[in-house]
């Protein structure tokens, strides 16, 4: 009954981790560009104009940690103990909603941890470097004004 997983062979589940690392890099390091050539027109301190740049390439490693573990277990250059499931835990129970309760310690530090770590740092790098909370205020003293208008 599983879609992914214990239904896809070797070789189909090696080409879908190498395309997601391969389109993650890529979208990440597109995003970099975008924040480094942004950097040159902020201004102020090096905190200030370099401090999206620096969450953003903060968020790389984080996110690719878990493609990479992939990557390296599909080649055999890393042993099955750095699996994310129990392995007691059936194709079933990994394929359902359930399946958080089947990890183990690196599943947890690498899946859950280090990637929702590296999202937080991408968004929270990404909204500064959009300006977003002075384009909020912006939004409110209009929102305002347009109130005391009527």
């Amino acid at each position: 009954m599983a879609v992914v997983g214990s239904a896809a062979t070797a070789s189909a589940k090696h080409a879908g981790h190498l395309t997601s690392f391969c389109l993650t890099g890529g979208i990440l390091l597109t995003i970099n560009i975008y924040v480094w050539w942004g950097s040159f027109a902020r201004r102020g301190n090096l905190f200030n104009r370099y401090g999206p740049l620096v969450l953003t390439m903060y968020a790389i490693p984080c996110i690719m940690f878990d493609l990479t573990r992939h990557l390296l277990i599909d080649n055999g250059l890393l042993s099955s103990n750095w699996s994310m499931f129990i392995d007691s835990c059936t194709d079933d129970e990994i394929d359902s909603l359930l399946a958080i309760k089947c990890l183990t310690l690196q599943g947890w530090l690498i899946t859950i941890a280090s990637t929702y770590l590296g999202f937080v740092l991408l968004m929270w790098g990404s909204f500064w470097n959009a300006n977003i909370v002075q384009k909020f205020r912006e939004i409110r003293a209009k929102w305002r004004e347009l109130r005391e208008l009527n």
